[in-house]
């Protein structure tokens, strides 16, 4: 019986497993009989008895997504919009492009935390944002640092404390940004 791609004959073949060992089979028995290590009928069930009949069945494969249902339907949203609606100069979309429409979405929940908070550390972003990566929180603070609107300073501590803060540039555009949320327009001058 051949079970490589066969999602259904695999789940059967744990519930069969399982099935076998409420009748008194032993582990190593089982194992035998359906051609699988002990160590997987071990595993199988400890999940039985820890979750029941459904932590048999088939799991959702590769990595876990990082994007909750809601990000999930605006990125999909933004991807129909097309690559030139979103600020790129063609319409083609790549990993890149797409790797970077996410990553554009902390931006202005960095500037408020940092414009609401004076000075912050990158534990305190990191804490806040919750579902951000370290890499991806990393790589917005180096783009708002080279866009000039945040200052990264070092404090020559043990560990060393790295503290982010606006810069003047980015005291106004907190400014603008309000005042266009609050009134729905740029202010006037």
């Amino acid at each position: 019986m051949k079970h490589k791609r066969d999602f259904k004959a695999l789940e059967q073949r744990r519930l069969k497993a399982v099935k076998l060992l409420k009748q008194g089979v032993a582990q190593a028995a089982v194992a035998r009989r359906l051609e699988v290590s002990r160590e997987s009928v071990s595993h199988w069930a400890a999940e039985f008895e820890a979750n029941g009949k459904e932590a048999l069945k088939r799991k959702r494969l590769g990595r876990p997504a990082h994007l909750d249902e809601r990000q999930r339907r605006e990125l999909v949203q933004a991807l129909v919009q097309g690559a030139m609606a979103n600020g790129f100069p063609t319409e083609l979309w790549t990993l890149q492009r797409v790797a970077k429409l996410i990553g554009r979405r902390y931006v202005l929940g960095l500037l408020s935390l940092v414009a609401n908070r004076g000075t912050v550390r990158f534990s305190q972003l990191r804490s806040r944002l919750g579902d951000v990566s370290s890499s991806t929180l990393a790589a917005r603070l180096a783009d708002l640092e080279a866009a000039g609107l945040i200052a990264r300073t070092v404090r020559p501590e043990t560990p060393p404390r790295v503290d982010y803060s606006l810069t003047a540039r980015g005291r106004e555009l907190c400014r603008v940004l309000t005042d266009f949320l609050r009134r729905g327009r740029p202010p006037a001058g």
